[in-house]
């Protein structure tokens, strides 16, 4: 049971990390209205932001998953996992904070956002397979 939850944790760790990726680069408008920052200006902060967050994250989950001794075998649940909360984290800030009439998204967008979540799995795997082989 405690290797569910902490599956679970890592999943949600995984999905989060994608979520703030994604809601960066959808909300640019959005942003930039708010900090009051011109909007290249914003447009080149947020690559900064979401590399150095990917970093981070990735850092965070291989200590986790090295602290919680999680095999090879978990690291294909993470792979499928990680996409139910990354929906539920969506759908829930889509409907919280919807877009004004006055924001739209790139069509570029839709684009970048499908390569990313088709390539996210492969991310998750090549991870747990570092983690895996450095034991």
């Amino acid at each position: 049971m405690k290797k569910i939850i902490k599956i679970n944790l890592i999943s949600i760790l995984y999905a989060l990390s994608l979520f703030i990726a994604i809601e960066l680069i959808i909300n640019v408008y959005r942003i930039s209205r708010i900090t009051r920052w011109n909007l290249d200006a914003v447009m080149m902060i947020i690559p900064v932001i979401i590399l150095v967050g990917l970093i981070l994250s990735t850092l965070l989950v291989i200590f986790l998953t090295k602290k919680w001794v999680l095999n090879k075998k978990f690291g294909y649940w993470l792979a499928l996992i990680w996409c139910p909360y990354f929906i539920l984290f969506y759908y829930l800030f889509t409907y919280l904070f919807p877009l004004s009439s006055g924001e739209t998204l790139f069509p570029i967008f839709n684009i970048l956002i499908y390569g990313i979540m088709v390539l996210y799995p492969f991310y998750i795997l090549i991870i747990n397979r570092y983690v895996t082989l450095e034991k």
